[in-house]
């Protein structure tokens, strides 16, 4: 059960993770090529949608969940990078919509210029976590075996000690 919500909550997050590094990457170039001069509210949503992005980012990497769907979303996010750096032509971006909310090429851009490749290599890295394949943060102590237990006591106690523990002091010490 903790592998499939794993996989729900890191696929949900990586595609909204993706959408906003497409959005603040489009908001960027689209006011570079307008003007030259990048407007405070351009910056401003520049800022917004890569703050949200790390903010989603780190979630993904600082929550313990199984690495199953870290993984599944990092092979996701490693495809789609290295088939759009590699493919001639259109691309993985050729069936998908131009214009999202008003933000031009906001699917392709994240791809094109290897963010995804760099999104996808800590993601894919949370498999050589051993402690994320464990179920429990702490590992449940192991019980004593009984011939690894201590000796009992003896019977009448341990005998008083036969003397003074240092020269020149008391018997009755």
């Amino acid at each position: 059960m903790r592998h499939l919500g794993s996989l729900a909550l890191s696929v949900l997050l990586t595609a909204v993770l993706y959408v906003l590094v497409g959005i603040g990457i489009s908001k960027w170039v689209e006011s570079a090529r307008s003007d030259g001069t990048h407007s405070l509210a351009n910056a401003a949503v520049v800022l917004l949608a890569f703050l949200g992005a790390a903010a989603l980012y780190g979630l993904l990497l600082l929550l313990r969940l199984s690495p199953v769907g870290l993984v599944l979303a990092g092979l996701m996010l490693l495809i789609l990078g290295a088939w759009a750096m590699l493919a001639s032509g259109a691309g993985p971006f050729h069936y998908l919509p131009r214009n999202i909310g008003g933000f031009t090429l906001a699917l392709s851009y994240p791809a094109y210029n290897g963010y995804a490749l760099f999104l996808a290599v800590p993601l894919l890295m949370t498999m050589l976590s051993p402690r994320r394949w464990r179920r429990y943060a702490q590992p449940r102590p192991a019980a004593v075996p009984a011939a690894v237990a201590p000796y009992p006591a003896p019977a009448g106690g341990y005998p008083p000690p036969p003397g003074p523990a240092y020269p020149g002091a008391s018997a009755a010490g």
